[in-house]
């Protein structure tokens, strides 16, 4: 961790006011069906952030 930014796969993002999890029910309308494992809204100074895994 360098300053107060953090890393997650490589990819630099400001320190998290909030972290919350979300549903990860991402079916459409369409028949095709599209599942995550976890999905997190991260809420920071400069903005919201969403991690996917």
């Amino acid at each position: 961790m360098v300053g107060s930014s953090h890393e997650a796969l490589h990819v630099p993002f400001p320190e998290p006011r909030e972290i919350a999890a979300l549903n990860v029910d991402l079916t459409e309308t369409e028949p095709v069906e599209r599942r995550v494992d976890t999905l997190l809204r991260a809420e920071t100074d400069e903005g919201t952030y969403l991690l996917v895994v």
